[in-house]
């Protein structure tokens, strides 16, 4: 046992066993929007413009955003030191809708995952945008172009969302599309067909058929296929996937509904897809940062689809702990029945309680001492001399903290050498 004769101010050294929740101190910094004690949330990024990081309770949630529907956001994420395992949320841009009375976009890929990650690595993020929309009429015009791929990318390994198809065009039809989920069928002329495309998802989430010389299918969503078109109503967009990883329930990837014509109205949308357009208004664009795809145009004449909307990506995870952590005594004076004044310091500093033992009974009037600074003071008059084990133990506030105690230290406490 380590002994310490002391005659007037010593420091001693208490390793403990506390955890402590390592921050950030790089140039790039994203802090957290709701309170965060301890600044614990702060994020460290290639680029900050496009993401926001919440806190909620233990948990950490930052979202990864577009500027809009037509540009992909590329950056890095730095992981905090000591984390292993993020939770994730990607979705890929959703499809345009096509041009020339043709069928709505699908909606982008939906997909959950965890993920083993290493702290202080770097992570590349990439969050696509939504296709382009098809443009022109008759032999001219355009299906819906693909959403671009989201993707987050772990020690050279990708987990990627695929973008939604574009909405069928009538005159140059495609049976399969690269996308997660297939476009809405096109006006049945020329070279079309009342049959949606079939995206890399497959048959469940393939757009929906039109109607012969009528309204349009809608396209495919990420959580179903797209609605077929009646002669009254054009395809409603094929349904989302609802998750809360953000902290509020949300739904993405929903499909675009299909062009209006001859008449009629619009089939309905959810999850961030566009409505489809009649007569010689244009389809909505997909929504921004949900992966809905655009709505199909409803015009012979002059017509554009709707641009599909950008997917988003979310990262949440539980703060790590790591440690240890210490905490260091020094005691102003050792002799017996003479008042000792021990200051402990904790290191990191957080709040919580103190409490000190001596031969491991409690020290009268040095239990519960609230840290302030960092520190807790109490006073002390030793009613023995001889050897004395010293023992300081932690309660936190923070439930990030587990309580912990110091390891015994001895030293020695001199005889009283004045008169009382």
């Amino acid at each position: 046992m380590l002994r310490h004769k002391i005659s007037l101010a010593t420091s001693i050294i208490l390793t403990a066993l506390f955890v402590s929740i390592p921050g950030t101190a790089q140039a790039l910094t994203v802090s957290s929007s709701n309170s965060d004690s301890g600044a614990k949330c702060t994020q460290t990024v290639s680029n900050n413009t496009y993401v926001t990081v919440s806190r909620y309770g233990n948990d950490c949630v930052i979202i990864f955003n577009t500027a809009d529907n037509k540009n992909t956001y590329n950056l890095t994420w730095t992981v905090p030191s000591g984390l292993s395992s993020i939770k994730t949320l990607i979705v890929g841009g959703g499809g345009g809708g096509s041009s020339d009375v043709a069928g709505g976009g699908g909606g982008g890929q939906v997909r959950l995952d965890t993920l083993t990650v290493v702290g202080n690595s770097s992570i590349a993020i990439v969050v696509g945008k939504g296709g382009l929309p098809g443009t022109g009429t008759n032999g001219a015009s355009s299906g819906g172009a693909v959403g671009d791929t989201s993707s987050v990318t772990v020690s050279g390994i990708s987990t990627s969302a695929l973008g939604g198809g574009g909405g069928a065009n009538r005159y140059s039809y495609v049976a399969t599309t690269s996308g997660y989920t297939g476009g809405g069928a096109s006006y049945s002329g020329s070279t079309g067909t009342t049959n949606g495309t079939t995206g890399v998802g497959g048959s469940p989430y393939a757009g929906g058929k039109s109607v012969t010389n009528g309204n349009n299918g809608g396209g495919g969503g990420a959580g179903g296929k797209g609605g077929d078109a009646t002669s009254s109503i054009s395809g409603a967009g094929g349904p989302g996937v609802t998750t809360d990883l953000t902290g509020t329930s949300t739904c993405y990837g929903g499909g675009g509904s299909g062009g209006v014509y001859p008449s009629g109205s619009s089939g309905s949308v959810t999850c961030g897809g566009g409505i489809g357009s009649f007569s010689t208004t244009h389809g909505s664009d997909g929504a921004q940062n949900l992966g809905g795809g655009g709505g199909g145009d409803g015009s012979d004449a002059s017509g554009v689809g709707g641009n599909g909307g950008s997917g988003i990506i979310v990262i949440r995870y539980t703060i790590p702990v790591s440690g240890p952590g210490s905490v260091s005594l020094v005691a102003s004076n050792t002799r017996k029945l003479l008042t000792t004044t021990i200051t402990a310091t904790l290191n990191p500093s957080t709040g919580g309680t103190l409490t000190f033992f001596a031969n491991g009974r409690t020290i009268p009037r040095c239990s519960n001492l609230n840290i302030s600074s960092g520190t807790a003071t109490c006073n002390w008059n030793p009613l023995t001399h001889g050897l004395i084990a010293l023992t300081a133990y932690f309660y936190p506030t923070d439930s990030l903290y587990t309580a912990a105690s110091s390891m015994p230290v001895s030293y020695v406490i001199s005889k009283r050498i004045t008169p009382r």
